[in-house]
């Protein structure tokens, strides 16, 4: 799940930071961008709100793998239509909705997995994996530009790591870990058995 949260970060920050360089590039509007970066704030309180109520029901390892499996759907479809403000704007309300519904799933995934007691900590640890990631696809985008004067490559890099965090976030193993019985000797300490 932190790795999956790494390719999280990666993907969106590239979006926020490159996507309306992007767009110049194509021949789009500079406020299609702007409106574009807009409507995924807008569509993030919805997505965010949405997926904390299915993840009371359903599978938040299954959801979160879904989420980063649809991200990547849409840059696929994104990238394959003409590039236009209609498609632009559509392509923003839907990774708007898919953007930060990954909170309430990982956080719940964290809770009912190892419990409150560290949940702090656990959580800063898999948010630090996310903030890294977001540097590196910021920080890729502007090397990638630089190095062949096109996204070509940073979009396939999104692509490539967006299937990535699909197949690892549906793999995750997310039973609780397994703690050890503890038995009193003789001399009324406690010793740790294996887990049961």
């Amino acid at each position: 799940m932190t790795l999956a949260f790494f390719a999280c970060g990666f993907q969106l920050v590239f979006l926020t930071t490159h996507l309306p360089a992007y767009l110049q590039l194509c021949g789009v509007a500079p406020g299609v961008g702007a409106t574009a970066l807009g409507l995924i704030g807008l569509f993030n309180a919805v997505g965010t709100y949405i997926f904390g109520l299915l993840g009371a029901r359903y599978s938040q390892k299954h959801l979160l793998a879904m989420i980063y499996l649809l991200r990547t759907l849409f840059i696929i479809g994104f990238l394959a239509a003409p590039i236009s403000p209609a498609s632009t704007l559509v392509f923003a309300s839907a990774m708007g909705f898919l953007w930060l519904g990954v909170a309430p799933l990982v956080s719940g995934i964290i809770a009912r997995v190892f419990g409150l007691t560290h949940f702090n900590t656990l959580y800063g640890i898999v948010f630090l994996s996310h903030q890294v990631g977001s540097f590196f696809g910021a920080w890729m985008g502007g090397v990638v530009f630089d190095w062949r004067g096109s996204y070509d490559w940073a979009w396939a890099a999104l692509i490539v790591i967006g299937f990535t965090a699909f197949t690892l976030q549906w793999l995750m193993d997310e039973r609780p870990p397994k703690q050890p019985s503890y038995r009193t000797n003789e001399l009324g300490l406690a010793n740790a058995q294996p887990g049961r």
